[in-house]
């Protein structure tokens, strides 16, 4: 479903690539905001790749200037040496400041430099004014380390030649370089000239930087198109919108649209690359384009198969997007309201909370669409600590992340095309416990949908979660016992922990358990950590793991809609569903609604019958169970 399926599309920036043969492709993206903040929507349509010491570079181009981006694993400085087929070589620099040294070769094929380094862009903030300024005189620009996060820095370079190549060096102190190319290994990292000197003699290899694969004009590629993905007899429906330099993806049978995919593109052959996470492969289209018909090979989920989809003049259904930012207290939430065109002078609402990842807004674009073409707006959100807001989201109690909802709620209510008296929160696994808690922590709620929720603890629904992974890899029952008790003594330890009990002596005899079996088959399936961490888990983090929803749902008294798919093996749902019930009569609750679907998982994916191969695919009558159930509320009001 979209929400496993929509993380693995977004988790990680750029495509993750290698440098062949001194040559890269360069990605059609959007053109990067240089603020020293690598955002991972706006850098999603780059290439990556993984440096030395944590080090990861990203690369894309907008047509008309290159962009560079480097983020490192503490505060540093950085080299771009830029070589477009002559003579000279640009040295750009970013620290505290910003300086360029031009380079140019003698007759002795040594380097000698034409200026030294004058250092300008001292601004502690973003300063477009004197950025535009920068850029227009000397050809690049880049963010100093004042700026944004001080272990990031982005460079934009105007490069015109099809011959261009460069490299890169990120620094920080005390720790060695790391370079781009991996396989550098001329002057460009001597230690001078790193530091901000502008040596001479200088023997820069230039054979050995990465030669600059720019894309050609994706004139044919640009439009809409539709088609399908086959592999074995099945077919996958998908949707490509290709702009002049990006491109997104509808995965229609999974309810997901608008995933962003980096864009290379060679004169008819356009290839569509997005990575996935925890280095899986990425997904792959790769194709070319004759008349209205793209046509390729496709690779991903551990799959291949082939696509075809034609041109089209259809359009998506029209939602308007806005960018927004609330707060709770110091944590700065960012966000985006899903708004329909088409509505009443003022319409329901609803905010989305998040899984227990640490997930940005783009995995719920899809669901909140699914609101938006209804008729009902929708707030979707960076989870704290995630993307562009801020905050811990590993120090947060479920509390902490109630409250960020009703935050979204109280920002809602001031939009003047929003009914302030129809405003729910809706959530999904995680989210199922965040929902009907912000309901009663704010009498502003005046609705929840809760989608694979759990009426347990975190505690012991992660017991349950993990008994059933070990069955389903064939772990007998007396080690999946013996791996759920060694699980249940770290929680106990936990929960001493948090009472503020003596827990070392327990410490001590877990640790040496978990090192004596980090051996075993059940192990890794248990998912129980090789050894204990130095540190204490944050208090709000081990208050979210024995947080206990039953008392919540006894004081829930606004309508409810609680969903289940009979497969979902994360969550005891009939032991929730039981619960639920009971406390919601006992809160006297009229308007309790609750859904089971067949044959559909915890991610709300359909479970193929008879273990046969098939495309994951979405239970497309989730969105239809939510949206009529909201708009019944209100149909007579």
């Amino acid at each position: 479903m979209r929400f496993f399926f929509a993380s693995l599309f977004v988790v990680s920036i750029g495509v993750l690539s290698a440098v062949a043969q001194g040559s890269v492709d360069v990605p059609y993206g959007k053109a990067a905001n240089i603020d020293g903040k690598i955002d991972a929507q706006e850098w999603a349509d780059a290439s990556r790749h993984e440096l030395a010491n944590g080090v990861t570079l990203f690369l894309k181009t907008d047509g008309s200037h290159v962009y560079v981006g480097m983020r490192g694993q503490k505060q540093g400085w950085s080299h771009v040496y830029l070589n477009e087929g002559g003579s000279d070589v640009s040295v750009v620099h970013a620290s505290a400041a910003l300086g360029r040294i031009i380079y140019k070769q003698d007759d002795g094929k040594l380097w000698q430099p034409m200026n030294e380094f004058a250092w300008q862009v001292r601004e502690r903030v973003v300063n477009a004014n004197v950025m535009d300024a920068y850029l227009a005189k000397n050809g690049w620009v880049a963010s100093n380390n004042n700026m944004g996060n001080a272990d990031e820095v982005e460079y934009k370079l105007a490069v015109k030649s099809s011959e261009a190549r460069i490299a890169a060096v990120f620094m920080s102190p005390g720790v060695s370089p790391a370079f781009f190319p991996a396989t550098l290994d001329d002057d460009s990292l001597k230690q001078k000239l790193l530091e901000g000197n502008a040596i001479r003699d200088v023997k820069f290899d230039v054979a050995q930087w990465a030669r600059l694969r720019l894309p050609s004009k994706p004139a044919t590629a640009a439009g809409s198109w539709e088609g399908a993905v086959t592999r074995e007899g099945k077919t996958w429906r998908v949707n490509a919108h290709i702009a002049p330099t990006s491109a997104t993806v509808d995965f229609v049978d999974l309810g997901i649209t608008d995933i962003a995919f980096p864009l290379f593109v060679d004169g008819s052959r356009v290839r569509l690359e997005k990575p996935q996470p925890n280095s899986r492969p990425p997904v792959i289209f790769d194709g070319s384009v004759d008349g209205n018909v793209f046509a390729g090979s496709w690779s991903g989920l551990g799959v291949t198969g082939t696509f075809s989809m034609k041109r089209t003049n259809r359009k998506s259904e029209p939602v308007r997007e806005e960018e927004v930012t609330f707060r709770n207290g110091e944590v700065a939430l960012s966000g985006t309201l899903l708004l329909p065109v088409k509505r009443d002078p003022k319409s329901p609402a609803v905010v989305i909370t998040h899984g227990s990842s640490p997930n940005e807004r783009a995995g719920y674009r899809s669901w909140a669409r699914s609101f938006a073409n209804a008729g009902i707006a929708a707030l979707i959100y960076d989870k704290r600590g995630a993307g562009k807001s801020t905050g811990n989201t590993r120090a947060a109690s479920m509390e902490d992340l109630a409250d960020d909802a009703i935050a979204g709620l109280q920002y809602l209510k001031t939009q003047r095309t929003i009914d302030s008296a129809k405003i729910g929160v809706a959530g999904h696994s995680q989210g199922g416990w965040i929902a009907p808690l912000a309901a009663v922590r704010s009498k502003d709620v005046a609705f929840v949908i809760a989608s694979a929720a759990a009426a347990v603890t975190p505690a012991e629904q992660s017991i349950y979660h993990r008994a059933g992974v070990m069955r389903s890899e064939g772990i007998s029952e007396a080690e999946i016992a013996q791996a759920t008790k060694l699980r249940e003594k770290l929680y106990e330890m936990n929960r001493k922990i948090l009472a503020g009990k003596p827990y070392q002596t327990d410490r001590a005899a877990i640790s040496q358990e978990l090192i004596a079996n980090k051996d075993a088959r059940w192990f890794s399936p248990a998912e129980l950590p090789p050894q204990l961490a130095g540190d204490l888990p944050p208090d709000g983090a081990l208050r979210l793991l024995f947080f206990d929803p039953g008392p919540v749902w006894e004081k829930l008294k606004v309508p409810v809609l609680v969903i289940w798919g009979d497969k979902d093996t994360v969550v005891p749902f009939e032991k929730s569903r039981g619960i639920i019930e009971r406390a919601q009569a006992k809160a006297r609750n009229q308007n309790l609604t609750t859904k089971i679907f067949p044959n559909v998982d915890h991610g709300n994916n359909l479970v193929a019958a008879d273990g046969q191969w098939d495309f994951p695919r979405v239970n497309s009558e989730f969105d239809r169970a939510m949206t009529e159930w909201v708009i019944s509320l209100y149909r007579r009001s």
